[in-house]
């Protein structure tokens, strides 16, 4: 998991961003959604609302994409909607995507995954997956401070003998 983490940094960094946890407890890509939509990682139950309904609408269109029939996809939309259940990647927000009109980058350590229609949404969030275990925001960060972040992530690893520990190179956005 420690190089994952160190990929996903340097990958991040690659593009500018770094990432930031805004909050867990089985919230977290919730919680990213809500503080890129709203600015406010405290409304992720809104954003879990916007993503069931959504589901719940589409019931005929997406009924056997990922369920096996609409009964499953109406329980899946009740855990959907309530506190603390993880995300599910290919349904959960595939609809709060849709929901939100937003179109979500999730960026891991190997490659980037785009949730949404980017020509039409309103929003665009971009999402570090820490491994399976974790999302967090992925903040824009100056360029020009790409290259020392990339030397004290550098350093982080020498440090630790090669291997890199899960925190984010920041606490707050240093932007």
């Amino acid at each position: 998991m420690r190089n994952a983490v160190f990929l996903l940094k340097n990958r991040l960094l690659d593009a500018s961003l770094i990432y930031e946890c805004v909050g867990g407890g089985g919230d977290c890509a919730f919680k990213v959604l809500a503080d890129g939509v709203y600015g406010n990682p405290n409304r992720h139950m809104d954003v879990r609302e916007i993503a069931a309904k959504t589901m719940m609408e589409n019931l005929d269109d997406f009924a056997y994409w990922h369920f096996k029939d609409k009964d499953e996809m109406r329980a899946g939309a009740n855990s959907l909607s309530r506190r603390g259940t993880w995300v599910n990647i290919e349904t959960d927000l595939h609809f709060a995507s849709l929901g939100l009109n937003a179109v979500i980058n999730v960026i891991g350590s190997t490659h980037t995954v785009v949730i949404g229609d980017k020509t039409s949404a309103l929003f665009e969030v971009n999402m570090a997956h820490i491994t399976d275990i974790h999302f967090a925001a992925a903040r824009k960060v100056d360029p020009a401070k790409v290259s020392q972040l990339k030397s004290a992530l550098n350093k982080e690893v020498e440090w630790l003998g090669g291997v890199t520990l899960l925190q984010p190179i920041f606490q707050s956005n240093p932007v």
